[in-house]
């Protein structure tokens, strides 16, 4: 594998992860957002949460690639990033996960929501904005992570130098 490959995909690695802690930042603030529950804003947190499962699995793919480049080329000399880059990954399957289980819980609230009157949902669901905070806290120690992913990657990056042979 080329040294030129594994700058292109650590380079892929640090554009996307922005985006990811972005859109992880949107579910976070549609989640501390809230005040009285509506259908509306189940549907938000919903959608929101589909969009950072979109995104972290495009992440997770190209975290996968870069660990696979550098365990197999440049292990001895990536052995503290692959390491992280290993963790993370596991990390994404298990955000995705928590995302895959709000998203549930909003289902079954707006279903619930839909075949009872307002006053009924509010009394008998009991949704409130506490119902959703705890991704907040998951999505944010995550994002911080992604973050410190980013700036180790651009070490790594900057650190491979690509030489001309003569």
């Amino acid at each position: 594998m080329s040294v030129k490959k594994v700058k292109s995909d650590l380079n892929s690695l640090c554009n996307i992860v922005t985006p990811t802690v972005t859109s992880c930042d949107r579910l976070i603030t549609v989640v501390n957002s809230l005040g009285f529950v509506s259908e509306n804003d189940l549907s938000n947190i919903s959608q929101s949460a589909e969009r950072c499962i979109s995104s972290i699995k495009k992440c997770e793919s190209i975290i996968k690639t870069v660990h696979s480049e550098c365990s197999i080329e440049l292990n001895i000399f990536f052995k503290e990033y692959n390491t992280f880059t290993q963790n993370i990954s596991t990390e994404c399957t298990q955000i995705i996960e928590h995302l895959e289980n709000l998203i549930d819980i909003c289902n079954s609230c707006r279903e619930f929501y839909r075949i009872s009157n307002e006053v009924e949902w509010i009394l008998m669901c009991n949704v409130t904005p506490n119902l959703f905070t705890w991704i907040g806290g998951l999505l944010y120690s995550f994002k911080n992570k992604l973050n410190t992913l980013q700036l180790k990657t651009y070490e790594r990056n900057s650190s491979l130098i690509m030489k001309v042979r003569k």
